[in-house]
């Protein structure tokens, strides 16, 4: 897997010739050729950009569970802005973490189980903000959206099963940048997630065909995320973006609702219990 990810930043460095070309033609280093939307301000990234990320996780029920463990992962972010004409900016990003996480908990019966499970995290979101400039060195950008998340997971054992598990959320928050010279900035970004709703699958199916899959929903408000983001920015020679950005992301989601599935003939009642989720990681991304 991370031979994949170093082939990526490998074909995306060896790229220029379009970039080169562009900069060749222009006599003023700062100006923005028009195409792809090369970002020659730091300061105001925009543009696509495609990322690679490395993340540690920790997901934990209190008493009951927990899975941990390192994660890559791939990105990929489009950002359109206007500085000095609306302010405005639109940002769409998404970002996949995928691999194996180490399960520490119990069986149904009681008993204490490790085992492997493999993890898949999408997140989509978008988000529209308002650029505030002091002068040209700093930035302030205000901002919110909508964002949704899936979590897929499925637990290597005999009695193991298939877990989908989604939040619709929407961001709130401030982006900031400050300009060191003409080709690098740096930035600080914090938010707060608004939960609006969760849905939980559980495929008991997947143990005993003839059990039924549990369904349960998480209710408006009964959870919370906070994200801080920290941002460097570099622009090549050549024209292209690079930027590094250390994260951490959390989650906390309350008890939800119950289900009512049958089990061999027995009616059971199912609940997704409380849990937290804890991701430190990097973001390394390249931008056109």
């Amino acid at each position: 897997m991370y031979r994949w990810l170093a082939l990526f930043f490998v074909i995306a460095m060896t790229s220029t010739p379009v970039a080169q070309a562009q900069m060749e033609n222009s006599s003023d280093p700062q100006a923005k050729p028009s195409g792809f939307g090369i970002p020659f301000d730091p300061l105001y990234p925009d543009g696509l950009e495609l990322a690679a990320l490395f993340a540690y996780y920790d997901y934990e029920e209190p008493g009951l569970m927990e899975e941990t463990g390192f994660l890559p992962g791939l990105g990929l972010r489009y950002t359109y802005r206007e500085p000095g004409v609306t302010n405005l900016s639109l940002v769409l990003d998404f970002d996949a973490l995928f691999g194996d996480l180490e399960y520490d908990g119990g069986t149904w019966g009681g008993d204490p189980l490790s085992a492997d499970t493999s993890t898949l995290i999408l997140d989509f979101r978008a988000l529209l903000g308002y650029d505030l400039s002091g002068d040209s060195k700093w930035r302030v950008t205000p901002f919110a959206g909508l964002a949704f998340r899936r979590l897929s997971d499925d637990i290597d054992y005999d009695f193991g099963y298939r877990r989908r598990i989604s939040y619709l959320y929407s961001p709130v928050g401030l982006d900031t940048g400050y300009k060191l010279s003409s080709r690098t900035a740096v930035g600080l970004s914090a938010e707060y997630d608004i939960f609006w709703q969760g849905w939980v699958n559980s495929l008991f199916s997947d143990i005993d065909p003839d059990w039924e899959d549990a369904a349960n929903q998480q209710s408006i408000f009964s959870g919370h995320g906070v994200r801080v983001t920290g941002h460097f920015t570099y622009l090549m020679p050549n024209g292209f973006v690079l930027r590094a950005e250390p994260f951490f992301r959390y989650w906390w989601v309350g008890d939800s609702e119950t289900d009512t599935v049958e089990f061999d003939r027995t009616l059971v009642t199912v609940l997704e219990p409380e849990n937290s989720t804890k991701i430190y990681g990097l973001r390394l991304s390249i931008g056109f």
